[in-house]
C-alpha cells in the first residue's frame, strides 16, 4: 500500500531581537491498519485507511518594556482527511470495539500567551486558546450482519469532535517579597485554569451500545496555592492544589452498561521539600 510522505516547510522573518514572525505548512499521515475482532463481529478486519492531514499555522513573538513582557499570538488550521473513529458493534449480544474511517475533519485555533515581569519582585503569566474541532463533510456507515440486519450511521457535518472545548486558558502570578525569610527567598504563587464545555462523544457513530445520547461535559475552573522558600541547595513549600475543590467531569465514558465517569483530583493539601546534594 503506498502511503504519503510527512512533510514540513517553515519560514521566519526577525524584524529585530523584539520581533519575529513565522508561518508553517506541513502534511502528515497516519497509516491503516487491521482490526482484531471476534468472529461474531460484523466490523471489518481491515476497515481502516491511511489517515492524512494538511496543516497551516503563522505566528508573532514579540517582546516589550525592556524585555519585561513577553507576547506570542499564533493561529493554525488543519485539514484532516479520512480519519479513523472507534466504533461499537451495533449487535446487543456483541461487545465488540473497532474502527472505521470518516470522511474529514477540520481543526481552526488561535493562541495567545504573554509572560510579564515587573520591575519589582512580581511575574505573570497568561494563556488562552480558542479552538473549533468539527467535521466538514457528512459521513454515513453501514454494516450488515449475518441474519441481513443492515446497521446505518450518520454523523452529519458540523459535527463537534469529542473531548475538545472551545475555550480555554490559564493565568499565574507570582510574588516573591524583599529579603529572607530561614536564610531563603520566600515567595507565593496562584495558578488558575479554565476548561470550557465538551461532548463526550462523536454524535451518530460512537455512542451506539449503549444508547445514550451524546453528553455535554461541563466547564470547569481550578486554583492551586503554594508558599514556598528557596535556598542555596533546598526548597519547601506548602501547597493547596484545586482550591474550591471543583469536581470536573473529564471524561464521560458511555462504554458500560452504567455510565463511567473520570474526575479530576480533589482539594489537596501537601507539603514538599527538595534538597540537592
Amino acid at each position: 500500500m503506498k502511503t504519503a510522505r510527512p512533510w514540513k516547510l517553515n519560514g521566519t522573518y526577525r524584524f529585530d531581537r523584539d520581533l519575529l514572525v513565522y508561518a508553517t505548512y506541513s502534511e502528515g499521515f497516519r497509516v491503516g491498519g487491521a482490526n482484531p475482532l471476534k468472529g461474531s463481529t460484523m466490523l471489518a478486519e481491515d476497515c481502516t485507511t491511511p489517515t492524512t492531514s494538511k496543516n497551516y499555522e503563522v505566528g508573532a513573538k514579540t517582546e516589550w518594556l525592556e524585555h519585561r513582557l513577553r507576547f506570542n499570538i499564533s493561529a493554525y488550521y488543519m485539514k484532516w482527511d479520512n480519519f479513523a473513529v472507534q466504533i461499537e458493534d451495533p449487535q446487543p449480544e456483541v461487545f465488540q470495539l473497532g474502527y472505521v474511517n470518516l470522511a474529514s475533519a477540520e481543526i481552526r485555533a488561535s493562541r495567545l500567551s504573554s509572560r510579564q515581569r515587573s520591575a519589582g519582585n512580581g511575574s505573570s503569566m497568561a494563556r488562552l486558546r480558542t479552538t473549533t474541532r468539527e467535521t466538514s463533510e457528512a459521513s454515513t456507515f453501514s454494516a450488515t450482519n449475518e441474519d441481513g440486519d443492515t446497521f446505518d450511521f450518520q454523523v452529519e457535518e458540523g459535527a463537534r469532535l469529542p473531548l475538545s472545548p472551545e475555550w480555554s486558558g490559564a493565568l499565574g502570578i507570582e510574588f516573591r517579597p524583599s529579603g529572607l525569610l530561614f536564610n531563603a527567598q520566600p515567595y507565593f504563587r496562584f495558578d488558575y485554569s479554565y476548561v470550557g464545555e465538551s461532548v463526550n462523544s462523536l454524535e451518530g457513530i460512537e455512542s451506539v451500545v449503549s444508547g445514550r445520547p451524546v453528553e455535554t461535559q461541563a466547564a470547569y475552573q481550578i486554583g492551586d496555592l503554594r508558599f514556598g522558600l528557596d535556598g542555596d541547595h533546598w526548597s519547601g513549600s506548602i501547597f493547596i492544589n484545586n482550591l474550591w475543590d471543583e469536581r470536573a467531569d473529564l471524561f464521560l465514558s458511555n462504554r458500560w452498561g452504567v455510565q463511567r465517569q473520570a474526575i479530576n483530583p480533589p482539594r489537596t493539601l501537601g507539603i514538599q521539600v527538595r534538597y540537592t546534594f
